[in-house]
This record gives structure tokens, sequence and C-alpha cells, in this order.
């Protein structure tokens, strides 16, 4: 099995254990522990409130979503290489591989990106993505039950 049908198949076994919208539900509450961290308010009309139920409700949700999120996981992925943003670059390779952009697709836009920002955004992106993509191997390998895992897998990868 090539390296694109590894990723595929455990994101297919990861989706058989929890959906793109526990993902969501994952973001949400570590925005809403990220934010109580830095001393804000997380109630519904606090603007981090606000923003969580964007994400829990809004952003990555397949019914009301604005932008389908094949298209937003393409342009959140090449703003995150262009930034050096590791960690949230991994997070946001992983939501797009659980929503179906292939991992060609993913090298695609990062050798693009690379071109405007850099080879150092390009060799980090690159670099990151790999790990990300292996630790979605391994979770799944795992039996990894949760996004959160997922996502702490990756943090570990990418941070070290």
């Amino acid at each position: 099995m090539n390296y694109q049908e590894q990723v595929d198949d455990a994101v297919a076994r990861l989706l058989g254990t929890f959906t793109v919208d526990d993902v969501n539900d994952a973001l949400g509450v570590a925005f809403t522990a990220g934010f109580r961290t830095s001393g804000f308010s997380v109630n519904p009309t606090s603007p981090p409130g606000m923003y969580i139920e964007a994400v829990r409700n809004g952003f990555y949700n397949r019914a009301t979503e604005l932008v389908p999120g094949r298209y937003r996981e393409c342009a959140v992925v090449a703003l995150l290489a262009s930034q050096g943003a590791d960690a949230n670059l991994g997070y946001h390779l992983f939501i797009a591989a659980m929503v179906g952009i292939s991992v060609n697709d993913v090298y695609d836009i990062l050798l693009l990106t690379g071109i405007y920002a850099g080879v150092s955004r390009l060799t980090a992106a690159l670099r990151v993505a790999r790990a990300t993509f292996d630790e979605v191997i391994n979770a799944a390998n795992q039996g990894d039950k949760t996004p959160g895992e997922v996502f702490a897998r990756i943090k570990k990868a990418v941070d070290g």
C-alpha cells in the first residue's frame, strides 16, 4: 500500500469511530480551555463564547457551512503553512484529510504555498505534513477513539 492509500485507509477507519462533528466538538472544547486559561469569559454572549459556538455550529458544520469544508481547509492549510503555524497546521491537515482532501492534494497546496512563502516555510510545512499523516496512521492502528486523542498525537509529533 502506498502512503496515500495508508492515510486514506486510516482516515476511513477513524471516520468509522468518530465523525467530523466530533472533531468540531473537540475543537470547541480545546478553544474553551484555551480561552479560559488565558482569562477570557466563555459564556455564550462573550466574543470567545460566540467564536466557540461558530466553530461548533458554523465553520465546521456540514449543514450550515458557508464555504464547503474542502475549500475552506485548502485555504486554511495554505495560510497556516505560510505563517509557519506548525501545530495548528497539523490540526488542519488532519481536518483536511477528514473532509476528503487527499495527501497528494495537500502536498500540492504546500508546494504552491512554498513558491510564494519561501523554501523555509515549505520545508517546515512538509515536515509537519509527514508527521501529521504518520500520526493519523498511528491513531487508526492504535485504535484511537476520539479526535482529541488524534490532536494530542499530532501536537506531540509536531511540537516534540
